[in-house]
């Protein structure tokens, strides 16, 4: 059942995986501040864009702080090659 009635969400200390919070998110379409908080892999900027497009058309202003957990032998990714996609007109 939607939550209709709430249009303001900071989750803080979020700890989870970009599956629950999107599940979490269609429950609040009415959504038009969102504000994310936490640690994860959530860095997929095409996903990102698709759940907002279809479950929060009301969606006004997203704040996104994120730190994602690595494997200490996996590369570093260069930081412009994870902020350009998440720059979008969208």
């Amino acid at each position: 059942m939607p939550f209709q009635q709430l249009v303001s969400l900071t989750v803080d200390s979020l700890d989870t995986n970009i599956n629950d919070i999107e599940q979490l998110l269609s429950l609040i379409p009415s959504l038009i501040y969102l504000k994310l908080i936490g640690t994860g892999n959530f860095f997929d900027a095409t996903r990102w864009e698709r759940s907002i497009q279809k479950n929060l058309s009301l969606l006004k202003k997203f704040d996104f702080f994120c730190n994602e957990i690595r494997d200490y032998q996996q590369s570093i990714p260069d930081i412009e090659s994870i902020i350009i996609p998440l720059q979008t007109k969208f």
